[in-house]
This record gives structure tokens, sequence and C-alpha cells, in this order.
């Protein structure tokens, strides 16, 4: 069995000028009198993963664990006004992806014998805020998770998804693999739902794709597919 702890914080001061790209937005924002030098983005979190396998007297048993854990998401935009947190929130600013969810847990166990082999992949969010709670905690948005400006709404429920795949090889030369992905076919959260809107109050709709907060595409609109590949070493 192994362990990994890693522990990251990255703190940035604005604008970025390492790349081109960098440079030329920072002269842009210069000419423009928008020149931001005083905005500060801090970033830290804590990764931690186990590995563990057992061979056993047929085949082999293999887990992996990924624990992912968002200790602070803080920007500023400049020294003159406060500082912002946004763990556990889906937003951000500074034109930035925070790290969103206060912790994602990633498992996955398998089973192996010979050439063959299957593996079942649990994966975990839990409940996310709208970035309202940041910029409008005593808001109408933050206490139903609506959206940020232009950003998505909060989501009040977990969300799991579960996986199963499976792998044979033939020969040497061919590989088949096959597999279930949203085996239970769970549907993506309700959100969105606001019960003061006027005239008519704003009914709950299903998140689909990805939610911001560097959480790419997280639900899963599309439901359960099935996927087979074969593979042909030369």
């Amino acid at each position: 069995m192994s362990v990994l702890l890693e522990v990251e914080g990255v703190g940035k001061r604005y604008p970025k000028v390492a790349r081109p790209r960098d440079r030329l937005r920072a002269l842009g924002r210069l000419l423009l009198g928008r020149e931001d030098h005083d905005a500060v983005t801090v970033l830290e979190g804590v990764d931690f993963q186990v590995n563990w396998n057992k061979m056993l007297d047929a085949g082999g048993l293999t887990m992996q664990m990924l624990l992912n854990y968002n200790i602070s998401s803080e920007t500023q935009d400049r020294e003159d006004l406060p500082s912002q947190e946004w763990a556990g929130t889906n937003g951000c600013s500074l034109q930035i992806q925070c790290q969103g969810y206060d912790y994602r847990l990633f498992t996955t166990v398998g089973y192996f014998r010979g050439n063959w082999g299957f593996q079942v992949r649990h994966q975990y969010w839990p409940s996310i805020k709208s970035g309202s709670c940041v910029t409008a905690p005593a808001s109408t948005g933050c206490t139903y998770g609506l959206p940020a400006g232009f950003g998505p709404p909060g989501v009040d429920t977990d969300y799991q998804l579960f996986a199963l795949s499976g792998n044979y090889d033939f020969t040497d030369k061919y590989s088949l693999r096959f597999g279930i992905e949203n085996l239970f076919d769970e549907e993506p959260p309700l959100a969105g739902a606001n019960p003061t809107s006027l005239p008519f109050a704003t009914p709950a709709t299903h998140i689909g794709g990805g939610l911001g907060g560097g959480s790419g595409a997280t639900y899963d609109p599309l439901g359960r597919s099935y996927f087979v590949s074969m593979t042909m070493n030369f």
C-alpha cells in the first residue's frame, strides 16, 4: 500500500506577465487605465491519495482513493477592497477559475485475473453554494442559490456517479475494453428555483454539463451510456 499526501498553495499577484499573451493583456489594461497590480489571489488545497493492492490465490484486488480538499480560494481586487473567500462556492473573480467545492472524493476498486479484469469507479461531489453568498450574503440569490451575474446557480444536494468497466486481452496484440458510464442513470440535481420571482415563481431545472468554480463537466446530462473499444498493438 502506498499513501501520497500533497499540500498545494498558490499565491499570485496580478497581472501575470510570464507569457506573451499575458504581457499583451497587461499592456492593454494599462493603456485603458485599468492597471491592477494590486490584485491578489491565493489558492490553497490538499491532495490525498491512497493506492492499495493485494494478490489473491486467484487474481488480485486493487483500490485507489483520491481526495482533494479546498482550504482556501481567496481573491482581492485591490488593496483598498476587502478580500473575498470563494471556497465552497461556484463563484470567483479576477477572471480566474477557483477550486469550487469544499472537497471531492474519487474511488476506484478493481479485480484482475490473468488476461481480464474489471473496475468500479465512484465519484462524489458535495453541495456547493452560489457565488452570491460571497458578494451578497443576505441576498435572495444566496438564500435560494441563484446565479451571481452570469455564473451558475448553487446546488444544495450532493452528487454521486458510478461507472463499471472491464478489459480482456485476447493475445499480446489485441485488447478489448467495455463499460457503462453513469451506471445508475443519475440525473443532474435541480437548481435555480426562485419562489420570490414575479409575476411567477421560477421553477428549478436540472443542472447540465459543467458548473463553474473549477468543477468542469461535473453533472452528467446524458444519463447512462455504454462504450466498447478495441486496440491492436503493432
